[in-house]
Order: C-alpha cells, then structure tokens, then sequence
C-alpha cells in the first residue's frame, strides 16, 4: 500500500493542482453568471472559490491526512514483540526494511477495523492480520488492494451458511465479489504463522483481493504484472496445472478446486516455502518473482517450514 512517507510530494501536489482547478472553474462560472461586479460581488466570487478549493482539498487529501495522522504515533512495542515473534518473513528483513515493514502494519490496522465474530480480537491476532496484508505487496509500495475494508474473524471452520464448524470440509477463509470483508477463521489465521506447513489463510484471502473481480485464473497477476510476465505467466501456469491434474506435483490439489484459487495457492507456497518452491518450479519461482517483485527465498534464507499434510481439506475461499 502507497504510504505518505513514501509518496508524499505527489500526495499535496496533486490534490492541490486539482483544488486549484476547481476553484478556477467555479469562479468562472459565477463570474460569467454574475454580469457586471461589483465590490462585493467580487468578494462573494473570492469567497465561494475559497470555500470551493478547501472543500475539495480536504477530500482529495483525506486518505493522506488520515494515514500521515496514523503515522505520527509511536509503532507499539507490544506489535514490534508480537511481528519479531510471530512473523518470521519480518524477523528476516534489514533493519530499515523493518521500519518501512511496521508503518505499513501501522496504517493497514488504522484503515481497516479487525473484529471478532463470536470470538475475542486481541493484538496479536489484530498484527498478524496486518502482516498478512502486508507481506505480498510489500516490494510494490505503488500497489493497494482496491477493494479491502473490515477483516471478520471468526472462532473457527465455517459453511456455507457461515455457521461455525470444527469439520475439515469447511472453509477457512472467505472474501465475495459484493463484500469489501474479509473473513478469517482465527485457528487457521494462528496456525499460518507457525511455520509448520505451506498453508497461509491470510496471505491467500488478501491475494484473493487483488484480482480483477472476474475471478479467473489470471485475475490476481493480471493486476501485478507487466504484459510480458503475464505471457510466461498463463505459459508456464499451464504446465503446472497439467501436471497438478497428473498427480505429478507437490502443488496443494486445493489450487484445481475452481480457477481463481490457483493463485493464491501458489502465494501460500511462494512465501512459506519459497527454497522448496524454487527447487521443485524453477521457473514458476522465477515468473512469481516478477509478478509480487520480491525473492522471498533470499529474504528468508535458510528458513524452512515443517511441513505436515501435503494437502488441505478446504472448501473454495471465494464467491
């Protein structure tokens, strides 16, 4: 996500060459309509403009405002302990990387409300939430997800009719077409950060959130990736899933379950098991750098997940 520390020339000018035009606009019109001015017409036109350009200065800079705001309070050394803990992929990052890592979860949790469902939200949960946003678009700081607002945690599995379940048929996680939420069952959300297996319900729900809205199997890399990419991409992916299709590949089956779950399935592996992911898709490994602009290998080094069972029992994510 675009930080104001990150762009925040572009952030003022902007809006401001914006304002500036409006008011311009707006003067003209009353000025046209007015007929011959007077004094005090004159300065009835100067005060509409005026007004006109800070109305639409403060809408145009809100997002901003509210984020520079955000940034202004000290990082919580609470969250510093539970990323350091917790979050292995911020444990591996330089130290400036950190800093840049911690104001991202910093305006992600100020943006965006995390509530429980019939559980209790505390601030670890509140900070993996955030790491799992961040974690994907964190090489490309141009890059918001568009269409991103409450995060719904919920105690456990859940059914179609969100009704919580302990089954392993059930689904873990979910984001819809008609809904800015994004619904985590808080197990799965825990179990993601403890490196014990390539599943990451988080990081795959927030990927989710980047396709186009169609929903296919390109939706997600089609926002991400140079015209170029994309060509190796549906190249390559084709390849991969006609050896999923085989039984020939350590791929999690879950990604043949519906097109639009092939990639975030493929995000789950690329950032929890990126050294196993390079070895066994060498070429995939390479296109998915391209596409999240990132070497988690590199970044994680030696770093390697127990992996437990090599596939889930998970329903689709996404409706």
């Amino acid at each position: 996500m675009a930080l104001p520390v990150q762009r925040s020339a572009l952030a003022v000018i902007a809006p401001v060459a914006g304002s500036a035009l409006l008011t311009a606009v707006a003067a003209a019109v009353l000025w046209t309509a007015g007929g011959e001015p007077s004094l005090s017409y004159n300065v009835l036109i100067l005060a509409c403009a005026a007004a006109c350009f800070c109305m639409s200065y403060l809408f145009m800079t809100r997002t901003w405002r509210r984020r520079r705001k955000a940034l202004e309070a000290p990082f919580p050394a609470e969250h510093e302990r539970l990323l350091r803990a917790h979050v292995a992929y911020y444990e591996a990052l330089s130290q400036d990387e950190r800093a840049r890592f911690r104001r991202e979860v910093q305006v992600f949790l100020a943006e965006h409300p995390v509530l429980g469902v019939g559980t209790d939200v505390d601030e670890r949960v509140r900070v993996l939430v955030a790491a799992s946003a961040v974690i994907p678009l964190f090489a490309i700081p141009d890059r918001e997800y568009p269409d991103v607002g409450e995060i719904l945690i919920y105690p456990s599995d859940f059914d179609d009719d969100f009704n919580f379940t302990r089954s392993p048929d059930e689904m873990m996680g979910m984001v819809t077409s008609d809904s800015s939420a994004v619904i985590l069952a808080k197990p799965a959300l825990l179990e993601a950060f403890r490196g014990r297996a390539r599943m990451h319900v988080g990081i795959h729900e927030f990927v989710h959130k980047l396709d186009n809205g169609e929903g296919g199997i390109d939706g997600a890399v089609e926002a991400l990736a140079d015209r170029a990419t994309l060509a190796r991409w549906k190249e390559i992916s084709r390849r991969e899933i006609d050896a999923l299709e085989r039984r020939e590949s350590d791929i999690d089956d879950y990604a043949l379950s519906a097109d639009s779950e092939f990639f975030p399935v493929l995000a789950e592996y690329f950032f929890q098991d990126p050294a196993a992911f390079a070895r066994l898709h060498g070429e995939l490994y390479e296109v998915m750098m391209k596409i999240f602009r990132q070497d988690p290998r590199a970044i994680l080094g030696a770093y390697t997940p127990h992996t437990g069972t090599a596939n889930r029992r998970r329903r689709p994510g996404r409706l």
